[in-house]
């Protein structure tokens, strides 16, 4: 009898070595590996199906599997798209490949007045995937499309109510909201896109394109004014000043003559332009062509956006900012070129 409790006990023994194998230890080779694709909202009998067609899961290990899975909770928690798992891994391993596993994530900083240039350079540091094709998606800076040929090449596969108010001339300056984004580790450029454009759909609304529309303004004038007070002045209250002068210089069709719209085509960042600067051929500079610029010239705030939306009434036509930030104004050409004298030396 005690021969046969211990022929039990060591045929037990191994049996349960045999499943520890199965179920934890077996390793296969890292280098055999399979791809599955796990559709969303697919149902743990379905993927096992998948992983028994596939062979990567042994038949005699259906059980083992569905054991597993359902003992850690893990049949409710599956990946969705490519899983890679090994083929010859553990009961345990495979588990664990085709389980969501929480996604790792990052906080990118898009900063007030930054152009697409800016952005690009920025998407890149940061390892964003297909950085580098930003403006095959929202269009090169700068550009009039109406004169030069191309058009951007890659669409993304949602709407925007933003970009209806977009001229198809264009590129997508101005319609990206600045803000702090959270993204996934592996995030592509299109994912950026997609939350800078719904951010600014979301400020874009009626109200904001009622309030343009009473200074004389369609969203794209709008976004464009507010882009300029952007990179022009700071503060609030300097801001709704400017917009208010640079609104009533467009109703008297004077050139508007603020130099970010040629910083933003030469590409410098000169507090005072220089006279070949300003000269430079494009529908962007405001000192060779009248009006607001042919669109936005960087990502405005939302400050600048609420300046331009509710403008701050004076009796000024002229501004500039001296090299420490400050705004001076003034009534006559004469009394700006005074400022000038005297602020920018």
């Amino acid at each position: 009898m005690r021969k046969v409790i211990a022929f039990l006990i060591l045929v037990a023994l191994g049996y349960g070595l045999f499943i520890g194998y199965r179920l934890y230890w077996r390793t296969g080779d890292p280098d055999l590996a399979a791809t599955i694709v796990i559709p969303e909202g697919a149902q743990f009998p379905a993927v096992q199906e998948l992983l028994l067609q596939k062979g990567i899961l042994p038949p005699r290990d259906a059980d083992l599997l569905k054991w597993y899975v359902r003992w850690n909770d893990l049949d409710t928690k599956l990946a969705t798209g490519d899983v890679q798992i090994v083929i010859g891994g553990s009961v345990q391993d495979i588990a664990q490949s085709i389980a969501n596993k929480p996604r790792a994530v990052k906080k990118l900083t898009i900063i007030e007045g930054w152009n697409l240039r800016d952005l690009k350079q920025y998407l890149e540091e940061q390892g964003i995937k297909g950085a580098e094709d930003l403006f095959d998606y929202t269009g090169v800076p700068a550009r009039d499309y109406r004169a030069d040929n191309g058009q951007p090449t890659k669409f993304l596969n949602e709407s925007f109510g933003v970009l209806q108010q977009k001229p198809w001339y264009v590129s997508m300056e101005g319609y990206l909201f600045p803000d702090t984004y959270e993204v996934y580790e592996d995030a592509a450029v299109e994912d950026v896109l997609k939350k800078m454009l719904a951010r600014m759909s979301f400020f874009i609304d009626k109200g904001a394109i009622d309030l343009f529309r009473f200074n004389d303004m369609n969203p794209h004038e709008g976004l464009t004014l507010a882009s300029i007070v952007e990179r022009e002045v700071r503060g609030f209250d300097d801001r709704r000043k400017v917009a208010d002068i640079l609104i009533r210089r467009r109703a008297l069709h004077w050139a508007l003559q603020v130099d970010s719209t040629v910083n933003y085509v030469t590409g410098g960042n000169r507090p005072a332009i220089t006279l070949k600067d300003a000269a430079v051929d494009s529908p962007y500079n405001t000192y060779k062509y009248p009006e607001l610029p042919l669109g936005p010239i960087a990502m405005p705030s939302k400050e600048a956006l609420q300046a331009v939306a509710n403008p701050w009434g004076n009796q000024y036509f002229y501004f500039l900012t001296d090299p420490e930030g400050n705004v001076h104004y003034a009534e006559t050409l004469e009394q700006h070129n005074e400022n000038k004298r005297k602020y920018l030396k």
